[in-house]
C-alpha cells in the first residue's frame, strides 16, 4: 500500500511540474510576443510627452505673446499655417519645425497630430488683443473638451483643455494615407486619414459640443492616443515668465520692480507702495499689500514697450498681486538692509518685496552696498 502511495505521489508530482512548466511556456511566450506591442507603446509615450513639453515651453518663452502656441501644420510642411490673423485650421499637423524639434513620430512611425483651442493662436497679435477681446492670460480658458471611451466628459478642472496631441496609430480600415507629395512625414494631410471616431464624437473634426475629442482603448475601428494640455499646465509655466518679467531681469536689471529701485536716487532708492482696485495701478502711499503698481513702473521705464503691451492688453495686471517690505518701502534709507520688515518667499527670509500669481510667488532682491547677493541673476 505505501509503494502504491508513493507511485501515485510520484506521478502526482510529475504533473504538478508539468502544468506548471507548460504555464511558464505560456507566460514566456506571452512575454516575448508583448516585447514588441511595450516597444510601440513606449516609442508613442515619448513622442507625446516631448511634444506637450515643448509646446509649454514655446508658450512661456515666446517673446511677444507669453501663452501663445503655433497654429497646427495644414499641408504636411512642419510649420503652422496661418490666415490673416488665423489659423488656416485648428486640427493638423504637429509644427514641430516651429517648436524646435525633430519630425516626432509615434511607434508606429507615424508624424503626431495636434488641436488648438483658437484663443491660444499666436496668429492673433498682441495689437488685436484687448482685457475683452481674445486676451490670453492666467484666467484664459481653453475650448477643448476631452470625453472617456464612455463617451463622459472628463471632470474639471481638466476641462477644457488648452491643446490636444495625437497619436494617429497604424491606419485602419478605410483610411487612405497615400502620400500627397515629398514631405518628411510622408502620407497626406486629410485628418479624417488618421485620426479616428468612437462614441459619434470625429477627432478628426472635434465635432459635437464645446470642440469634443475622445480618447478610449484600442480596437478595430479606433486607435488614437492623445496627449492633452490643461490650462493649469500651461500658466504653472507662463506664470513663472510673467513673474520673473515683472520682478526685474538681468544683474544690473533693465526691467521690472528691481529696474525701478535701481533707478531712483540716493539717499531715497526704494520700491513703489502697492496699488489697489481703485487707483488704476497707481500706488497708494502707505499701501504694503495690494496689486501692482503698474502705473508707477511703466512711468518709471521699468517695463520696454513690447513688455508693457502684452500685460496691459492681455489684461494681466489684475492677477498679479505685490507686497512690499516697509525696509525697502518709500522712506527708507538707502543703503536698506532686512530687518524686522523683510518678507519670507519660498523659503528665502531676505525677500524686499513679493509678487504673486495665485499660489505662484517670487522674491524680489536687489543689490545695494549692504545687500551683495539675490539669489537669482
Amino acid at each position: 500500500m505505501s509503494n502504491r502511495r508513493a507511485h501515485q505521489g510520484g506521478l502526482a508530482l510529475i504533473v504538478i511540474m508539468l502544468v506548471l512548466s507548460l504555464f511558464a511556456g505560456y507566460f514566456l511566450v506571452m512575454s516575448l510576443r508583448d516585447r514588441p506591442t511595450l516597444a510601440i507603446e513606449m516609442r508613442t509615450a515619448t513622442a507625446l510627452k516631448t511634444a506637450t513639453e515643448a509646446l509649454i515651453g514655446f508658450a512661456a518663452t515666446h517673446p511677444k505673446l507669453p501663452g501663445s502656441l503655433p497654429c497646427p501644420d495644414t499641408n504636411n510642411d512642419g510649420s503652422g499655417d496661418i490666415s490673416s490673423t488665423n489659423c488656416v485650421s485648428y486640427i493638423g499637423r504637429l509644427p514641430w519645425k516651429q517648436l524646435g524639434l525633430s519630425d516626432l513620430r509615434d511607434g508606429y512611425g507615424e508624424c503626431l497630430w495636434y488641436a488648438l483651442s483658437p484663443v491660444f493662436r499666436t496668429a492673433l497679435p498682441v495689437a488685436s488683443r484687448t482685457a475683452t477681446s481674445n486676451p490670453i492670460n492666467t484666467n484664459t480658458p481653453g475650448a477643448l473638451t476631452i470625453y472617456d471611451s464612455r463617451g463622459s466628459a472628463l471632470a474639471a478642472p481638466t476641462n477644457p483643455v488648452v491643446a490636444i496631441v495625437f497619436s494617429p496609430g497604424p491606419a485602419l480600415s478605410g483610411q487612405d494615407r497615400t502620400s500627397a507629395g515629398s514631405t518628411t512625414c510622408g502620407g497626406n494631410s486629410n485628418a479624417a486619414a488618421y485620426l479616428d471616431t468612437a462614441m459619434a464624437i470625429n477627432n478628426a473634426t472635434g465635432n459635437g459640443p464645446s470642440s469634443a475629442f475622445i480618447t478610449g482603448a484600442t480596437s478595430a475601428t479606433f486607435n488614437d492616443q492623445l496627449a492633452y494640455i490643461t490650462s493649469a499646465q500651461l500658466f504653472g509655466a507662463v506664470n513663472k515668465r510673467v513673474l520673473a518679467e515683472v520682478r526685474g531681469l538681468a544683474q544690473p536689471a533693465i526691467s521690472g520692480l528691481r529696474y525701478y529701485y535701481d533707478q531712483t536716487s540716493p539717499p531715497f532708492r526704494y520700491y513703489p507702495w502697492a496699488a489697489n482696485a481703485a487707483s488704476l495701478g497707481a500706488q497708494v502711499s502707505m499701501l504694503t499689500t495690494g496689486l501692482l503698481p503698474y502705473a508707477d513702473l511703466s512711468a518709471a521705464s521699468g517695463f520696454d514697450t513690447a513688455t508693457q503691451t502684452w500685460l496691459t492688453n492681455n489684461g494681466w495686471y489684475p492677477f498679479i498681486a505685490y507686497q512690499v517690505s516697509t525696509d525697502f518701502a518709500q522712506g527708507t534709507l538707502y543703503p536698506q538692509q532686512c530687518g524686522a520688515g523683510c518678507l519670507t518667499v519660498n523659503g528665502f527670509s531676505k525677500a524686499q518685496a513679493k509678487v504673486s500669481i495665485g499660489t505662484l510667488s517670487v522674491a524680489v532682491c536687489s543689490i545695494n552696498a549692504n545687500v551683495t547677493s539675490c539669489p537669482y541673476p
